[in-house]
């Protein structure tokens, strides 16, 4: 385990990343500057509602925000369940608090796009109730949009948005992530239709996917993707 039960870390990257702040060192600008004076791309994936480790107390990885509240969880503690878990996002506090991380690196670094992985993990809404809920998400990209926009102007170049999500459309629909909507509006850039983990998905429907999104948001580019152990 990255860290026993008493949060102590056990991890070099951790421990690295924890001395570079120590010493005001920011590693983000300084991989940015190093990526974009190579004349490469820069990019930073957000993971939307982690629940690694959430178990293990004190895991250093875990927010404050999650860890001390717990009204703001799907369940409201009332399982052990890893997907019961996660912040529910039809609390406008919980979408506040994540979008403003995403608004934070958007003002803060110079990136040529921005990933939103809706895949780590896909639990966001009491089990039956993602399709009404999905409207919620839809106004984080709408934001997040917003925010790219902002730093698009600031930066002098463009700043794209790409999406992680469920490798099957329907799945992405049912989770509560309405690509159509957000390739539709423009809120999209990219998406990377994906497996969860190690359930990997050998007949991903690339097909499919260009054939929905096709029909709305032709310029959206959709790359496959693979998880672990694949």
């Amino acid at each position: 385990e990255p860290c026993d039960n008493n949060g102590r870390i056990d991890n070099e990257w951790a421990g690295n990343c924890k001395l570079l702040r120590d010493r005001g060192i920011d590693p983000y600008k300084v991989w940015s500057k190093r990526v974009r004076g190579k004349g490469k791309n820069f990019w930073l994936s957000v993971r939307m509602n982690d629940l690694h480790f959430w178990s293990i107390t004190n895991y250093f990885r875990i927010t404050s925000f999650w860890k001390k509240r717990p009204e703001l969880h799907i369940d409201r503690g009332l399982t052990r369940d890893s997907e019961r878990q996660g912040l529910d996002f039809s609390l406008k506090e919980v979408r506040d608090y994540t979008f403003s991380m995403i608004g934070e690196l958007l003002a803060r670094y110079d990136m040529d796009g921005i990933e939103l992985d809706w895949t780590r993990f896909p639990f966001y809404f009491e089990p039956g109730t993602e399709m009404e809920n999905s409207i919620h998400l839809t106004e984080i990209m709408r934001k997040t949009r917003a925010a790219a926009n902002r730093a698009e102007k600031r930066l002098g170049h463009q700043v794209r948005i790409a999406v992680r999500i469920a490798a099957e459309p329907e799945a992405a629909i049912g989770l509560g992530t309405d690509f159509m909507t957000w390739a539709k509006e423009g809120l999209v850039d990219v998406v990377v239709p994906c497996n969860f983990y190690h359930a990997a998905n050998y007949a991903l429907p690339y097909g499919e996917w260009k054939r929905q999104i096709g029909t709305v948001a032709p310029s959206v580019k959709i790359y496959p993707g693979v998880d672990i152990c694949v």
